[in-house]
């Protein structure tokens, strides 16, 4: 025996399950998990808890019995189901275990309980559907399956009343056919509900209602209200996608339906439309196979059918017309007993003969009737096998010999199609129509459903021979008359009756006979029609040969129609989920429970990779996982619905951009699972990145253009400017010079006077010089370009002011490429230019500092920079460098050398910038093009 202490209560705390121990005073000791399940302070558990009475009041004495009697007994593993009442009234079922101890030197009991109460309410649902489906595969008739449905849908909790409303057509009403647990005065006042009823539009929008009945607004809410119904669920029955009916459930108690019951009701609502549907077909079916055997057994056509000894296992009434014999009569008893002697002899042999072929024709024996009258009878027969080639039966047609073989025939190969369903069976039929009632041709044909004037063949057969369908119009043809009348029979000149048919005309048909096939419903749904190139004499004969093989072309083609009804509607729902062109999944506790197809493409996982696991699989980092579940969840309370944008990475590590809606399928209790859909938006978010990054580009190039249009603008009115000081000042200027020399004669000796001259004619020549500048930006000196070598024409320019750089101690260093450099330009302005650069950085470098003027050729162009290691250039300075009359230098300069010098470099369809920071030098760079 197990002895238990009070050291070991702390261990008991610990565990997941909860613990009492019951000694036999009642005191009892209860664990954590114990007061959290029921709810128990422990302030209750020291006044004394009594453990038994929190059993259900109709269990309490037999279980508290049962349980003291077991401590009296040896060590045993007791285990009982029960239901146990929390402190707050709620009923629980757990599963006990129960052993007993030792606890302080005295017996007691161990129990250990668990809340199954999830668990056994899932069981129920589940055995409530799994009896149903069991209870409708047995049940044919439509009113028993609903009355079935019914009473298993009583078995829910709190779901005490229901009905099953079903849409009549021909009144556009809701018609109650079945109903539970309502008073009849109910039931009287919503046995129907119209169009103009709210009802009727609730069940007719297609989507199921959960809700309190005072919620529901409607006119009839006084004759709910006496009925003391408190929750009601409203699911529509669909049958291919169609609303058919409504399945209500109600409860007279205070508690709602149960949530976790409405995808059993919602599926059961789904079973029922199945069930009408395959009702409505089995009717249909059956009704066909009752058309056929009413006609088999009134059938002129005498029939038998034998066993594999030659005995009688079936005849038709006309055979019992024929030779007088009841059915009573011949059953069981030997075919040959009923020959004539010599007949009787030969039987043997024959059947032996029919067995080992398998069919024979034109067997003739002398029967005798049951008046001794001797008839000579035809026999035509088949074997029937099973699967395995094993011997069933021997079908037989016996007629006079005066009827007519080809009749029979037809018959005979339609009885032996009876098991030939599915693929071949229409062309297998028609191939024995045409030869067994000797035509050329004969065809079975459908109804367009959209357009009744048309038809399309299911067989066709030529001259024994299976054909490819068509579709023809029924206009001007003999099918045409067939669908107003019900069959056309026309044994001789059918094609000069219908000029227009084309197939009767350009095969030259004499004779034509066709009826038409109907549904269960009456309609004509096609056409089973037989031609001939020469006059048919039997019409009537044919004519009821075709009766007979149209009730089992119906028949088949509403057997086809049920199936591929039922097939759509189960392809149709299983789609819904696998198609849907977003990620869709099922989520609990964040862990994945179910997903799409579409999900595992977005992912790179298979389903089996990912059902079961956490969903910190989709996300590249724990935190990411952290911050999409506080987000979402915390919109999910405020709103009911969660929407934020994250990163998944996938199987093969690429990280996705993905859109994350999620929905809980209970907003109160998200236990139950949450929905998401997953929408891949890394292309879409890459799109809008670069529609940005190429809007800023635009908006660079905009920028620019207008600089470039502001520095032409510019450019243009300097150049007006220019050539108006040029006309304005050159005029007067030349008048000075000339009168200044007229000056000079009367000046000598005069010193103070002549430096004054001196002093005056500078300024004139440089006032001179400045205009020329200016006019030099838009003119070339030389009037044609001219071939020149860049390199030497820059040495010249150096060598020039080398003696000034030596003075003031500034390094001029010169860096060429090593192949010729030759060009198209004007050496004057490109002399100016080079001048101009050197001048500017010897001005602008101290003692010490240094000068390098570089070329570099390449495949299109020529570069050359001017780069010195001076005071350089204020960066507020820099965007205005070549800008007229601006200049940096305070006593000296115009402001004209670098915009000079950027015209001539313009001229040359060249480009001059400049790279400078203040104290670390300059640099300027030109590029001239090699053509």
């Amino acid at each position: 025996m197990i002895k238990i202490s009070k050291s070991d209560f702390a261990l008991l705390n610990l565990l997941p399950q909860a613990v009492a121990i019951v000694s036999k005073d009642k005191h009892v000791f209860v664990n954590t998990a114990f007061t959290k399940l029921f709810g128990y302070s422990n302030v209750d558990i020291k006044k004394g808890l009594d453990v038994f009475k929190l059993i259900k009041t109709e269990d309490k004495s037999a279980v508290e019995k049962k349980y003291l009697k077991i401590q009296n007994k040896r060590p045993a593993v007791i285990k009982k189901i029960i239901e146990l009442v929390t402190k707050k009234g709620a009923i629980l079922n757990c599963q006990t275990r129960s052993n007993v101890i030792e606890y302080e030197n005295e017996k007691a009991l161990f129990i250990v309980i668990q809340d199954i109460t999830e668990r056994v309410s899932s069981d129920c649902i589940s055995r409530i559907q799994t009896n149903l489906s069991i209870k409708l595969s047995g049940i044919s008739d439509f009113q028993q399956a609903l009355d079935c449905i019914l009473d298993s849908l009583l078995e829910i909790e709190n779901v005490d009343s229901g009905g099953i409303y079903i849409f009549d057509s021909l009144t556009n009403s809701l018609e109650l056919v079945a109903c539970r647990g309502l008073t009849p005065s109910f039931v009287k006042q919503v046995k129907k509900y119209r169009a103009k009823d709210q009802q009727y539009h609730i069940v007719m929008a297609g989507k199921p209602v959960y809700s309190k009945h005072n919620l529901m607004i409607t006119k009839r809410s006084q004759i709910i209200q006496r009925e003391h119904l408190t929750s009601l669920a409203v699911i529509p029955i669909n049958v291919m996608s169609t609303v058919v009916g409504a399945l209500n459930l109600s409860s007279h108690s205070d508690s709602d339906i149960p949530v976790n019951a409405r995808d059993l009701m919602e599926s059961i609502a789904n079973q029922i439309g199945e069930v009408l549907l395959r009702v409505q077909s089995e009717k249909a079916l059956k009704l066909s196979e009752e058309r056929f055997r009413n006609f088999y057994n009134r059938s002129p056509l005498s029939y038998q059918s034998l066993s594999e000894s030659g005995c009688f296992l079936d005849i038709n009434p006309a055979w019992s017309l024929m030779t007088g014999y009841s059915r009573s009569e011949v059953l069981g008893k030997p075919f040959s007993g009923f020959l004539s002697q010599k007949s009787s002899g030969d039987f043997v042999q024959k059947f032996n003969r029919l067995k080992k072929k398998g069919e024979a024709n034109d067997i003739i024996f002398d029967f005798l009737r049951k008046d001794q009258k001797k008839i000579s009878v035809n026999i035509h027969g088949k074997v029937e096998c099973d699967s395995d080639g094993n011997f069933l039966c021997a079908h037989c047609i016996l007629r006079d010999v005066s009827e007519r073989l080809r009749a029979d025939n037809a018959v005979l190969s339609l009885i032996k199609s009876e098991a030939a369903l599915g693929k071949g069976f229409y062309e297998n039929l028609v191939k024995n129509l045409v030869k067994n009632i000797n035509v050329d041709f004969a065809f079975v044909s459908e109804l367009d459903n959209l357009n009744k004037k048309k038809a399309t063949t299911l067989a066709v057969c030529a001259r024994g021979k299976i054909r490819p369908n068509f579709s023809y119009n029924l206009d001007d043809t003999p099918c045409g008359e067939i669908f107003v009348s019900g069959d056309c029979c026309y044994g001789s000149g059918v094609a000069g009756l219908f000029p227009n048919d084309n197939f009767s005309r350009i095969n030259k048909i004499e004779g034509y006979i066709g009826i038409a096939l109907k549904d269960s419903q009456a309609k004509v749904v096609g056409f089973i029609v037989v031609l001939s190139s020469k006059p048919i004499d039997e019409v009537s004969v044919i004519k009821t040969v075709l009766q007979l093989y149209a009730y089992r072309f119906e028949a088949e083609i509403e057997r086809k129609k049920a199936e591929e009804a039922l097939r759509n509607s189960e392809q149709t729902l299983k789609s819904i989920f696998r198609a849907a062109p977003t990620g869709i999944g099922l989520i609990c506790n964040r862990c994945v429970l179910q997903v799409n197809d579409r999900v595992c493409e977005i992912t790179g996982y298979q389903s089996h990779e990912l059902i079961g696991k956490s969903a910190r699989i989709f996300y590249p980092s724990e935190k990411e996982f952290s911050d999409v579940g506080t987000d979402k969840y915390k919109q999910i309370e405020e709103k009911g619905t969660g929407t934020v944008e994250t990163r998944w990475k996938r199987k093969d590590g690429k990280i996705i951009d993905v859109l994350l809606s999620s929905t809980p399928i209970d907003q109160k209790d998200l236990s139950r699972g949450v929905t998401f859909t997953a929408l891949d938006i890394t292309y879409r978010k890459k799109a809008v990145a670069e529609l940005k990054e190429y809007k800023e580009h635009l908006e660079k190039l905009v920028k620019l253009r207008t600089q470039q249009l502001v520095q032409a603008e510019r450019l243009a009115a300097t150049g007006r400017l220019a050539a108006s000081i040029a006309h304005e000042i050159n005029n007067p200027l030349q008048g000075i010079v000339t009168h200044l020399e007229l000056l000079k004669p009367g000046l000598s000796g005069k010193s103070k006077l002549l430096s004054n001259y001196d002093f005056v004619k500078e300024n004139i020549c440089k006032i001179g010089s400045i205009v020329g500048q200016l006019l030099d930006i838009y003119r070339g000196s030389e009037k044609t370009k001219s071939s020149l070598e860049l390199n030497g024409l820059i040495r010249k320019v150096a060598k020039l002011v080398q003696n000034q750089f030596e003075m003031k101690g500034v390094d001029l260093r010169l860096d060429f490429d090593a192949r010729p450099i030759v060009i198209l330009g004007w050496p004057q302005q490109l002399h100016q230019v080079v001048l101009n650069l050197l001048l500017n950085a010897l001005e602008n470098t101290n003692q010490g500092g240094w000068v390098r003027v570089s070329t570099a050729l390449s495949a299109e162009k020529i570069d050359i920079s001017v780069k010195d290691t001076g005071r350089g250039i204020d960066p507020d300075h820099l965007s205005h460098i070549f800008d007229p009359f601006f200049s940096t230098k305070q006593d000296s300069g115009v402001g004209l050398g670098l915009f000079v010098c950027q015209g001539l470099i313009k001229n040359h369809q060249g480009d001059i910038r400049v790279n400078s920071s203040a104290g670390k030098g300059a640099e300027f760079f030109i590029s001239l093009p090699l053509s």
